[in-house]
């Protein structure tokens, strides 16, 4: 009896360093996994931008070119505002692993009411140089953008679009930005870490810790300010808070926020059934004429 109760314990003992060493395996595995996902973010796939093979064309676009305070050479499509449509320019700012095609159905439609448009590749990405850091890089760019858009002499307003990341870029520079008379966040997360730990929650079993690390290490830095606190600075100029009430990526409760944040004037269209950026997909009529309309109305004025 005490040799097999003796084997018992020893097999009960194997047992349970065989289960941690694999609950450890797994641990690690998924924690590489967020932040193998996590870096990517921070080098997207580069190469030539071309125009969508059939996609209609806006009226005026030209190739630009112009350079951030950091130095990066920044390139994208500018379309001049519409003679005696009121001069008003919108700048788009992309999401992550994207280029300025990303935004290409928002801007034409933007262009086909008449507002001027820039779409230009951030840090990193297209055709641009530099590197992305989710902070200082694309904050510049946008910066350069505004300025860049606001000398041109059909432009009397400048608006700015930012999509996901785009959006968290924006709302960290429109404040400050005086030319810029009104702002739109679409998909856009009130807060990062809070937006991390959703994105890379459940089944992996470290929510987002790696995905916060593998950012910060990419260049993202907790000190910036996020859009939650930011976009109240942006007062009493118009603003726009798009959001999608399936979203996975970012909190749908976060345009909420955002919108609760925002002095006024500010407006709020969350989207039934959309995903993350998948707005015209599930109301194709209404999101690009809200956008536009809103920005017409706020670039009139």
């Amino acid at each position: 009896m005490r040799r097999g109760a003796r084997g018992a314990a020893s097999r009960l003992r194997l047992a349970l360093a065989v289960s941690l060493g694999l609950g450890l395996l797994a641990l690690c595995w998924s924690g590489w996994l967020e932040w193998r996902d996590a870096a990517g973010e921070f080098h997207p796939r580069r190469g030539a931008v071309t125009w969508p093979a059939g996609a209609p064309d806006w009226a005026g676009r030209r190739e630009v070119a112009f350079r951030s305070s950091g130095g990066e050479l920044l390139r994208g499509w500018f379309a001049p505002p519409a003679p005696g449509e009121g001069g008003g320019a919108v700048v788009l700012v992309h999401g992550t692993q994207a280029d300025r095609r990303q935004l290409g159905d928002l801007a034409a439609a933007l262009a086909a009411a008449g507002l001027g448009v820039l779409a230009y590749d951030q840090p990193g990405c297209g055709e641009s140089g530099g590197r992305v850091t989710w902070g200082v890089s694309e904050r510049a760019a946008l910066s350069a953008a505004v300025a860049w858009t606001a000398a041109q002499p059909e432009v009397r307003a400048v608006g700015v679009f930012g999509f996901s990341q785009g959006a968290y870029v924006a709302a960290q520079v429109a404040p400050d930005e005086r030319a810029v008379r009104a702002l739109a966040l679409a998909g856009t997360p009130a807060d990062l870490p809070e937006e991390t730990r959703y994105e890379y929650r459940r089944p992996r079993w470290l929510f987002g810790v790696p995905a916060l690390l593998a950012r910060w290490a990419g260049g993202w830095r907790p000190t910036a300010p996020e859009p939650e606190v930011a976009v109240a600075r942006f007062a009493p100029r118009p603003v726009l808070i798009v959001g999608g009430d399936a979203d996975a990526i970012v909190p749908p409760e976060h345009a909420q926020r955002l919108f609760r944040a925002a002095g006024a004037p500010r407006e709020l269209y969350v989207v039934p059934t959309a995903g993350h950026g998948d707005y015209a997909h599930a109301d194709p009529q209404g999101y690009p004429r809200r956008v536009v309309e809103f920005f017409a109305r706020a670039l009139a004025r």
